[in-house]
Order: C-alpha cells, then structure tokens, then sequence
C-alpha cells in the first residue's frame, strides 16, 4: 500500500533534475543569444562604419578632384586627417605624362592586348591615346609570357573605344601618348578604411590650320602633353573659296570643342569636335569678305556656346547659341543708326564661375577718321546697351584691319574695350559696377602712325591686362593696364622706355597680325607675359616680368612670319604656351610652324614643322588657330584592396 507514495516521490525527484537541466539550457541559450546579439551588434557596426569610410574615401576623390580642376598640380593634391561626418579622407596624386611610345606591332579595331616599345613611366593602369582613339587598359607587363601572343612589353586587358572615341586599327610605330593623373583617396571611419582611386586624363591642346588658297579643308594636330601628333582633316567647309579665318574654342566642362571658319566668299561654317572627331558642317551665315565677320565663345557657368556674326545686313548683327549638337534660330540685333555694314567683330567672356557674360566690340565699313566702333554686353539671355545706344566713336582709324579689342579683368570682372582712331592715339571704355564709363584716350608717342592691329591679354593671376599694337609705321609697341589706368600713357616718344621699349620699328607688314601677347597660367609664373612676333627676319620673343614691370631681352629663331597665334594653356597643371606661326611666300621656308614653352620654364621648344609649305602671299588672314582643352575627363574609378 506504500508504492504509490514512492514513485510520486521519485518522480519529485526526476522533475528537479529536468527543471534544473531546463534552467541550464535556458541559461545557456541566453549566453549564446547574448553573445550572437552582441556578434551581430559589433558585425553591424563594423559593417556601417565600412560604409561609412567608403563614402568619406569618395568625398575625398571629389575633394582633391576639385583642386585640380582649380589649378592645384596633381603632384599637391596632398590632403590629411580631413573630416567628413564621423570618419576623416587622405588623398594623394601621381602624375603619368611618360614619353611617348610606339607601337610595336599592328594593332585591329577589336585587339585588347597592346604592344608597345616601352612602358617605363606608364601607369600601372589607365589610358592611352592612339591617333584619335583614346583606350583604356588594365595593366601593364613586360613579361612575354603574359602578352603572348603579342610580344611584350603589352598594355593588357584593353578597353577599345575609350571616352567616346572610335575604335579602329592602328599601323606599326603609331605614337603611343599618355597624359593623365591618378588621385588616390583612404577613407577612415571607426576601426574600418577603404581605398578609392580615380584616373583623370590631363586636357590636351589642337592646332588647326589652312595651307594653300583652295584648301576647303582644315588640318588639324592633336598635343599629348609632350609633342604635337600626325596631321588629320576636319570637314570641309563648302565647294568654294579658301579658308580665310579660323576660331576655336573649347568647352569647359566636356570634351567638346566649335571650329569657326569664314571662307573668302564670306560664307561662315561651324563644326562640333566631340574629343575624337568632327562633326558635319552648319552653315551660319555670310559676312562681308576679307574681313573676320564672326567670332565666338563660350560662356562660363552654363557652357554654353554663342557665335556672334554678320549677315551683310546694314546695321545689325546675328547671334546663335549651341545646345548640344544644334545651334539655335538666328536672332537679330540692332545697331546705332548710320553703322552701316561690319567687319571685325570680337567676343570676350567673363571669367567669372557664377556668370554668362560676355562683351562684344565691333566696327562697320569705316575708311581712316570715320570708321565707327560699338559694344554691346550679353547677360546670358539677351544684349545690354550699358546705357550708350549711340556708336561710341565715328571717327575712328580704317576698319580694313582689325583695330579692336575687348577684354574682362580676370578677378574682378569689370570690362576694358580699346580701339584705334588716330595717330599715338587708343580710345578706351571701361564697365565697371554696372556703369560704362567716358571714351578717354591711350596715347602711344613710340607709334609711327595709325593703330593697325589690336591685342588685349588679360592676366588670370591679377586684374591687369597688356595692350599691344602694331601701327601703319611698322612699330610694334605695349602698355599695361593695372585695373585702374594705364602704366604709362605719354605723347613723346621714348617715354616709356622704362618700362615699355619699343619692340621693333620694322615688322615684317602691316597687312597681317604678325605678332600676338599671352599671359601665363603656369602656378610657378604668375604675372609672366610673351609677346611673339614677326621682325622682318626672324620670330622674336620677349618676356614681360610683372613683378619687375619690365620686359626682358628678346631671343629668336627661325624664320621671318606673317601671322602669330598664341594660347596659354587654361588647365593650371598643365601651363604651357603655344605658338602657332603661319609663313608667307616672302619668307625663307614658307611653312607653318609651332613651339611650345612647357613646365613653366623660360626657355622655347624648338619650331615643329607643320607643314613643309607652300604658302599664300599676303595678306594670309587668320590661316592658324591653336587652344587648350579645358574639360577633365575620368578615365576610371576602383576600389583599391590591400
């Protein structure tokens, strides 16, 4: 009667030990729970801060990106324990402009191993550019086993068509060029780093020129950061008549350049440049021949293109703007009453980010002591008289050359506009706090006679701008404008030898613009001038020292010439100076040449040949044209893994 009361009391004693086994595992499974969640909480963590540093490198790509679209060298874009939310950037930059190579073999449109004769200097990845094809590669080995089939040293893995070029084939001993910088960012937040980088490929520069009377088609020669590359065609400009002037100008945000043509018959084309080749002609307009009855540029904030022409209707002018690939309908814009028909006609815009300014100066059909001068200043959307809707001047010097300029001080944006009238004698208007001030006059002693040609030259580093002219005398003679007045401005000759001699008496004519001023934009030469020009025997070359207010003594080589280009680089890093020089049949060789000033130094390349000629007599108009691209291109972005 007992057993009963036994088993209750073991299984009292059998629920204990299960109690206590559940308590345990209970137990257990807290620790483990406790140890996943805080597992969890510090994956999670780490995992957030991992994409934290990841947008904080990118913030630092962005960061040193923007510095050296400013001008800062790659070599500097060198940046420290720089904070973006909860985490800090580095950056870093090397850049890649190696001598040009060649190809070592032939290469198809579709080939993605690259033979080449060297790859010492090359990035160990990047971009190249063969004739007009840009291509991106990999990498790069020197070991023939890994080119194989290709014979090394090879560029591997290679993207064809690169930057929206065409892929195509390229012969045995085609140059090989690189020019590009390689940003380097490391993002740090928390206990995690990423590494980002990004290639940039440097802006290049392009010459395009005209050769002899009946060429329709503009040459053109593409810088790689070291030499000028093969000669290539643009697109014909029409069935007849010579190419008499050239204007290009490219975009500052894309690969995009306008070419601007008026033909002897007068008739004014454009062609797009998209970064590898040209476009099909537009035909704009018809202007009066022999005289430049267009120009054109972009505007700075919104990039957008405007050509400002002549349609050979009295008093008035045309204007179109470019939106992508297609310029607008023509609008006209009225003129002072009596303007008659123009001639010359000169853009400038304004340099500052935030603005789509730009001033415009021209001149009617006016002979010696009754040509008539005007400006007129473009907002963005419309033209602005300034308040002055009368010409500016009727009595200025023959319009048969170009006696005008016009000019934006680079810092503060005000406009300076300059014109020819009689003998020593410039007018000049300044804009300046939304107000057009008083003609007041530039007097030029050293001048032999009536101003002939026109040069403005604005310093980006300061608001100063060099004037230089040449004179129906055959003097060439300069002043400087500080921003307020001029440096000198004296009726006797000789008095301003101090600081402005005379640079020559004897040009080599005065149908031609044979000579033309630059500033530099090289960070190690701030304030530094060049004025090229045509002596009667050689090319001459003097170098202004704003520091000094003086010019050096002038050096020269080669031949005489009859038309001078020059364009200073706009991309900082780059800086360097070009000079496109077009020879007459009175010259010795009758070419075309360049020469180029690179890495802020002071001493000239040797003159590249162009073309072997022959040439046209004169007057040889505006037959060479030469300017820097400005836009950065990416090449790539990747994350870089330890």
């Amino acid at each position: 009667m007992r057993q009963p009361e036994l088993n209750i009391k073991r299984a009292r004693g059998f629920l204990l030990i299960v109690a206590v086994v559940v308590l345990v595992l209970v137990a257990v499974a807290v620790v483990a729970l406790g140890n996943m969640t805080s597992a969890d909480i510090r994956a999670s963590s780490g995992h957030a801060q991992s994409e934290q540093a990841y947008f904080v490198a990118t913030s630092g790509i962005e960061y040193a990106s923007q510095q050296f679209g400013a001008g800062t060298q790659c070599a500097n874009l060198t940046n420290t324990n720089i904070a973006v939310g909860a985490g800090t950037f580095a950056t870093s930059g090397v850049r890649y402009t190696p001598a040009r190579t060649t190809l070592s073999a032939a290469i198809g449109a579709t080939s993605t191993t690259i033979p080449v004769a060297s790859i010492a200097g090359y990035a160990p990845r990047g971009q190249v550019r063969i004739d007009n094809e840009y291509i991106n590669y990999a990498s790069a080995s020197a070991v023939a086993g890994i080119c194989a089939p290709a014979a090394a040293p090879c560029l591997l893995n290679a993207q064809r068509a690169a930057s929206g070029s065409t892929a195509a084939a390229h012969v045995i001993a085609t140059p090989v060029a690189q020019t590009m910088c390689v940003v380097t960012s490391t993002g740090a937040a928390g206990g995690a780093t990423r590494v980002l980088q990004q290639g940039i490929r440097l802006p290049g520069a392009m010459v395009v020129y005209a050769k002899l009377n009946g060429d329709r088609v503009p040459y053109y020669r593409m810088w790689d950061g070291t030499a000028w590359g093969a000669e290539r065609t643009a697109t014909s400009v029409g069935a007849v008549g010579n190419i008499d002037f050239m204007v290009l100008k490219f975009s500052r945000t894309r690969n995009e350049a306008v070419l601007g043509v008026q033909s002897s018959t007068g008739a004014i084309t454009t062609q797009i440049w998209n970064g590898s080749a040209w476009s099909a002609v537009t035909a704009i307009g018809t202007a009066a021949a022999n005289y430049r009855g267009f120009d054109l540029e972009y505007e700075q904030n919104n990039d957008r293109a405007l050509i400002v022409y002549h349609t050979n209707v009295a008093a008035q002018f045309s204007y179109r703007t470019l939106s992508g690939t297609t310029w607008s309908a023509a609008t006209n814009v009225a003129l002072p009453v009596g303007f008659g028909t123009l001639r010359w006609i000169e853009l400038a815009p304004n340099p500052l980010g935030i603005s789509n300014d730009m001033a415009l100066i021209l001149t009617n059909n006016g002979v010696a002591g009754a040509g008539r001068i005007y400006g007129l200043r473009w907002t963005g959307n419309a033209w602005n008289n300034m308040g002055a809707a009368a010409a500016w001047d009727t009595v200025a010097a023959n319009t048969t050359t170009k006696i005008i300029d016009v000019a934006y001080e680079q810092q503060s944006g005000d406009i300076l506009f300059v014109w020819g009238r009689g003998v020593t004698t410039q007018p000049y208007r300044s804009y300046s706090g939304g107000a057009l001030g008083a003609v007041t006059v530039l007097t030029m002693g050293d001048q032999g006679g009536a101003p002939n040609w026109l040069r403005l030259a604005p310093d980006p580093t300061s608001n100063r701008i060099m004037y230089a002219a040449t004179d129906t005398g055959s003097d060439l003679n300069t002043r400087m404008w500080t921003g307020a007045a001029w440096d000198c401005s004296a009726p006797a000759a000789g008095a301003c030898n101090a600081s402005h001699p005379e640079h020559s008496a004897a040009v080599e004519d005065i149908q031609d613009m044979n000579f033309d001023i630059v500033f530099e934009t090289h960070p190690l030469n701030p304030g530094i001038a060049w004025l090229v020009f045509g002596d009667g025997a050689t090319v001459s070359r003097r170098r202004w020292n704003s520091g000094t207010s003086t010019w050096a003594a002038a050096t020269t080589s080669g031949d005489d010439t009859a038309y001078v280009a020059l364009a200073a680089h706009p991309f900082k890093d780059s800086g360097a100076v070009f000079a496109a020089i077009y020879e007459d049949t009175q010259s010795a060789t009758d070419d075309i040449r360049a020469m180029q000033l690179t890495a802020g130094g002071v001493a000239w390349s040797v003159l590249t040949q162009l073309w072997a000629g022959a040439t046209v007599a004169n007057p040889v108009r505006n037959r060479v044209a030469v300017r820097g691209e400005q836009a950065l291109v990416p090449i790539y972005g990747i994350e870089v893994y330890p």
